[in-house]
């Protein structure tokens, strides 16, 4: 009997707790604390701020020139979509499955989100989709790496150029991914992080913004320390930050804590990586023999950056059963949530550009015309895609046992039909 009408479950296993904090992590944030000093707007005790030290050691790892953190993920992409310096009301394409926020950083750099749809295959931004967007007010793209998958960048790059647009990735979700040997964020002019509580790199809150221009970077810098820039060494009782006068800029520096975190995570990002790929690896085998695929990647890649584990289970496979109830079975056969996918974009509850009257200033015919074009794939996608957060495939000695739990409920659908109605859907994480 399925656990969630009253059985036994298929897993009693006490799975891994995100975010992880090491000894050096405890260490680190500890000094800070004892220190009079939690921002980089603290006066210079003869060392660079950490999170100067971060952003620099981040855009190395990520194999880029120059990095600056940030606050939040939501703000880099702000910041990242800013530092293109494009008109107010220039179009931005942006894909049909992404979170609020990728659509919501464009209105709040003054420009206009045009959705796009998505590829079938893996869930990302298709070029061949974006072709039939384009206009004369069209100005950049947002590449956004989804889930575990991401997108085809050689193919991206090549449409943009073609369209001459600018592009920005998004790789909130994509921390250290690796596609044709370079990691992601290092293809587009531009690139943003986020290091919310639940991602693969984690600071409660966080972001960081990548790039190899010289100049871009000098007015990221300035674009969120209210116009001001770093000092090459700061001294002693000194501020590391002063005045630049040539960018006016709002407040987005990361704290002294978050950046403490994170130089502590940052070198264990890639050996964690392996681990979620061998449970990745088994659980992937299982599902593709029960036809619930997980989500594709294009050709090329390298290493996988998993921020949730996504697969299909196709309509035809569900006996009638709403996807909900499914994910809730499942949930309660592993003892950790599963939840089907966002909707797309353009019917996502919380895409609601009107209730903003700054919104509604810069869509020039006031009718968010852009946001509500149809995405059939997106939707599809949406319709049957389920997902779990990437802790458990820390313990990848337990995989084989979350392939078990799903490959329960697949085989008890006639027993979940007859109770369909009476079963909650699980809240996404």
């Amino acid at each position: 009997m399925l656990a969630i009408l009253g059985g036994a479950p298929a897993c009693a296993v006490d799975w891994p707790l995100w975010p992880q904090l090491s000894d050096e992590g405890r260490r680190r944030v500890d000094a800070v604390l004892r220190s009079d000093r939690w921002s980089v707007s603290g006066r210079a005790r003869g060392e660079r701020s950490l999170e100067r030290q971060f952003a620099e050691a981040f855009a190395e790892y990520c194999g880029s020139q120059y990095g600056v953190a940030t606050d939040h993920g939501s703000s880099s992409l702000v910041l990242a979509i800013e530092s293109l310096g494009l008109p107010a009301g220039a179009e931005v394409l942006v894909p049909a499955m992404t979170w609020v926020a990728t659509a919501t950083a464009v209105y709040e750099a003054n420009l206009v989100p045009v959705i796009v749809d998505v590829t079938a295959s893996s869930g990302c931004f298709d070029p061949t989709a974006a072709a039939a967007r384009l206009t004369e007010r069209t100005k950049a793209l947002i590449a956004v790496h989804h889930y575990r998958s991401l997108c085809d960048m050689p193919a991206i790059l090549d449409f943009a150029r073609s369209a001459g647009l600018a592009v920005v990735e998004d790789c909130a979700q994509a921390h250290g991914a690796v596609l044709n040997g370079r990691r992601a964020g290092t293809f587009g002019d531009v690139a943003a992080f986020s290091m919310q509580q639940g991602k693969v790199l984690a600071a409660g809150e966080g972001g960081a913004v990548i790039t190899d221009d010289a100049d871009r970077y000098d007015r990221l810098v300035q674009l969120r320390s209210n116009g001001r820039r770093y000092v090459e060494d700061p001294g002693h009782d000194v501020m590391e930050i002063v005045d630049g006068r040539s960018v006016m800029g709002t407040n987005h520096c990361m704290t002294e804590m978050q950046a403490a975190i994170l130089l502590s995570q940052l070198p264990l990002l890639d050996e964690q990586h392996a681990i979620r790929a061998k449970s990745c690896s088994v659980i992937g085998r299982r599902l593709e023999d029960l036809g619930l695929p997980p989500l594709g990647q294009p050709a090329g890649v390298e290493q996988e950056s998993v921020y949730k584990y996504a697969f299909r289970w196709p309509i035809e496979r569900r006996q009638g059963v709403r996807l909900e109830a499914i994910a809730a079975a499942i949930s309660a056969e592993v003892g950790f949530a599963v939840y089907r996918a966002d909707s797309p974009l353009n019917e996502h509850p919380l895409m609601r550009p009107w209730t903003r009257p700054r919104y509604q200033a810069i869509d020039s015919a006031g009718e968010f015309e852009g946001i509500r074009l149809s995405t059939p794939v997106a939707r599809e996608l949406a319709e049957q895609t389920l997902l779990f957060h990437h802790a458990p495939l820390l313990a990848p000695e337990h995989a084989a046992r979350i392939a078990d739990a799903i490959e329960k409920v697949a085989t008890s659908l006639g027993e979940l039909a007859a109770n369909d109605g009476l079963i909650k859907a699980p809240d996404a994480d």
